[in-house]
């Protein structure tokens, strides 16, 4: 068998394969075998038809098919074992002849990283500051976020609560009827449809009201799409919040000693607010400088399996109501893909570079804050992250959070310089 080798970009290598004529004949002697034993031949068992006689019979194509399609998987696995080129995806084959055998295959192989100077990126830490004001607007939001809705013997108003007997049709023909429906006299309210919720503004206590709506071009149901339906809504109640006085009695309510405390509190909730947010914003610059000093090299195979991935997930579900065809959604989320992989694969390297690990107990105490955190379907979750591939999944979140933490923590300067590992030379 003679082999040639080839290294292509990104991450990929092209082999060559050409079998002898003793391998040849070696796999169609196995070809032989195995079509001998399927082939039916008057006057002879399964297996004992002579092989001349049988080649006429299925004619050379039969054989030569037969031949590699066993002939191909193991010369290929000999050669990529005999030029330790490790696959880390199907090859793609092409055959170039028949007789004798000669074959070509791209590999993708492991990607390649070359960090850039990561140790010397710098970024400044954003500075959280809460004003009066902020605090103040948080602070009256309170009171109407803890009311309770009361009935109201007046016409529904805007943010008013409505409980309404609903029939919605087309052409005479009923395609929704509910009975005590809870509505919000809200523009962002989109049920049943955009639109609907404003009807009810002005309307009473035992009033009915009948309007025609259009449901949107982009609307989940393909039926509905564009169609006018008329709409009959009987109005049943109609309740409004009535926010407490913001006062010491209100913060006592929320067990707060006076409504100094709950300021207090409530300054310090925007305050963490704001730091996790300016955190992840940092986090993010940092991900991405690094990214950008970086050389990255993987075969194309990673980001079709991405797509593949985000293809089955939420990402799918959001634009398919933008009735795009598969192969659009496929180049919208190309570039989304490309940058995950990139990042990925750098971190990783970083982790490997910065000598990063996490062991059996973090994983542990990260699956019980993850059970806590879930309630009462904290068990369900338990058993699905007690297996090997749950855990590993754990596992690659902690170390991806680890990298980034030390990478925010070189680029702030927050280590101190014995706690920092030497760089690459």
């Amino acid at each position: 068998m003679k082999v040639s080798t080839e290294n292509l970009p990104d991450s990929q290598v092209s082999l060559r394969v050409e079998l002898e004529a003793e391998d040849m004949e070696r796999s169609l002697e196995t070809a032989y075998r195995h079509l001998s034993k399927r082939a039916v031949v008057p006057g002879f068992r399964k297996g004992k038809v002579p092989r001349d006689m049988l080649e006429r019979m299925l004619g050379r194509d039969a054989f030569l098919q037969e031949a590699m399609e066993h002939s191909v998987p193991e010369a290929l696995s000999k050669a990529l074992e005999e030029n330790d080129i490790q696959a880390i995806a199907t090859p793609q084959i092409e055959v170039v002849q028949v007789e004798p055998l000669e074959f070509k295959a791209t590999v993708a192989v492991r990607p390649t990283v070359e960090l850039g100077d990561y140790r010397q990126v710098r970024l400044d830490s954003e500075k959280v500051k809460v004003g009066k004001k902020e605090i103040q607007e948080a602070l009256e939001h309170l009171p109407v976020q803890h009311a309770a809705w009361e009935p109201v013997e007046r016409p529904a108003r805007l943010d008013d609560l409505v409980t309404v007997d609903v029939e919605g049709s087309s052409n005479g023909k009923s395609f929704l009827s509910r009975k005590g429906v809870q509505i919000q006299v809200n523009p962002d309210i989109f049920y049943p449809v955009p639109g609907f919720a404003q009807e009810l503004d002005g309307v009473a206590r035992g009033e009915s009201k009948e309007f025609t709506l259009a449901f949107p071009a982009d609307h989940p149901a393909q039926e509905l799409r564009g169609n006018e339906y008329l709409f009959r809504v009987v109005v049943g109640e109609v309740k409004e919040k009535r926010p407490a006085p913001l006062d010491d009695d209100f913060a006592k309510g929320l067990d707060f000693s006076d409504l100094d405390a709950l300021r207090k509190q409530v300054a310090s909730d925007l305050k963490a607010r704001g730091e996790a947010v300016a955190r992840e914003r940092l986090e993010s610059r940092v991900v991405d400088v690094v990214t950008d000093i970086s050389r990255v090299e993987f075969p194309p195979v990673l980001v079709e399996r991405e797509v593949e991935r985000l293809m089955r997930g939420r990402e799918r579900d959001r634009l398919s109501n933008l009735e795009k065809t598969d192969d659009e959604l496929k180049q919208e989320l190309e570039s989304q893909a490309r940058t995950r992989i990139i990042q990925s694969l750098v971190l990783g390297r970083l982790a490997e570079e910065e000598k990063l690990e996490v062991d059996e107990d973090e994983v542990g105490a990260e699956v019980d804050k993850i059970v806590l955190e879930a309630g009462e379907k904290g068990g369900d979750l338990r058993r699905f992250l007690s297996s090997p591939g749950a855990r590993d999944s754990v596992k690659d979140v902690l170390l991806t959070r680890k990298t980034v933490d030390r990478l925010v923590a070189i680029a702030v300067q927050v280590e101190k310089k014995a706690d920092v590992p030497a760089g690459p030379a």
